[in-house]
């Protein structure tokens, strides 16, 4: 039915200018003169992906070497995209097995098949196009006070892995998405301030996340920044000794988290945090220091009973 509405406009006629219900609204009540568009002067362009097409004309001219060096390896190495795809060779028969309608077919005289983007074509739309995925996510990162770097290796295998899709450019954005999803979840709430990606983040970005976590240098930063946050929000002083520090950073590496999970666990969720607000609270401000231990660590319901019976002692 498409195609037979679109045989009516490919020649040259006059088509109206409204639409349907338009129509039927002025020969109701007089509508005043019809507008029409002449489609004289109007070119027609038509674009589709035919699948399946490509297996039609394959069967039809044969896929057969011959020759001596048919077989020979050395005149294999042809690119595989291209080696596949026979939409140049395509005729009016083969559009006609494919479904569309002869009459329709006869009306588009000049026809083009496009390549399909190879990797190194993927490759320049990362990192030349004017407005790419690439600039849209250092952006985003920015927006969380982190610059985002990127390896030459890590970018060619982001082409790579988006040629496998069969989707296009758009995949480039699909590849992305999935490498660099938890990185934009996770580190805005760290110290990171640049992150570079790299070709193992690409082929592991789980991992790779894992490993930037609980590295040591990334780990006391966040020892840092997280006891900033509480002093801020509880209104409370904290200091926090070199090995006990130290303990925390290990604790990051065995548990393959980051600094502030790992604080939060052994110290916001067993109430030692909300233990010095109480205390606080109680001393009206006369008890604002805090020094966490190896021990508060180990076994913070006991020393936040200590603490407790030590303030009761006071009062």
């Amino acid at each position: 039915q498409v195609q037979s509405n679109f045989l009516k406009i490919m020649e040259d006629t006059e088509v109206s200018a409204k639409n349907s219900m338009q129509a039927s609204l002025s020969s109701m009540f007089g509508g005043g003169q019809e507008e029409s568009i002449s489609t004289k002067f109007v070119l027609f362009i038509f674009s589709g992906a035919f699948t399946g097409m490509n297996d039609i004309i394959k069967n039809r001219v044969g896929t057969k070497s011959m020759g001596f060096l048919a077989d020979d390896p050395a005149n294999q190495k042809v690119n595989t995209e291209e080696q596949q795809s026979y939409l140049h060779l395509a005729e009016t028969n083969d559009f006609i097995e494919a479904g569309l309608e002869p009459e329709f077919v006869g009306r588009i005289p000049v026809r083009v098949a496009i390549r399909a983007l190879d990797s190194n074509d993927l490759y320049k739309i990362l990192t030349q196009a004017e407005d790419s995925i690439l600039l849209q996510f250092q952006n985003d990162f920015s927006g969380y006070g982190i610059q985002l770097k990127a390896e030459e290796a890590a970018l060619r295998r982001v082409a790579e892995l988006a040629v496998e899709e069969k989707t296009g450019a758009r995949a480039l954005v699909t590849i992305l998405e999935k490498v660099l999803r938890n990185f934009k979840f996770e580190l805005p709430s760290t110290s990171c301030t640049e992150l570079l990606l790299t070709r193992d983040m690409v082929e592991d970005p789980t991992r790779a996340l894992q490993d930037l976590l609980c590295s040591p240098a990334l780990a006391r930063d966040d020892v840092n920044h997280w006891l900033g946050k509480v002093e801020a929000r509880s209104k409370i002083r904290v200091d926090m000794p070199d090995e006990v520090r130290d303990r925390v950073v290990a604790e990051c590496a065995k548990r393959r988290q980051s600094a502030e999970k790992v604080l939060d666990s052994m110290l916001r969720d067993t109430g030692v945090i909300s233990g010095f607000e109480s205390i606080r609270e109680a001393t009206k401000g006369s008890v604002e220091l805090f020094c966490i231990s190896e021990a508060m660590l180990d076994q913070p319901q006991e020393e936040m009973e200590k603490w407790t019976k030590e303030l009761d002692t006071m009062t």
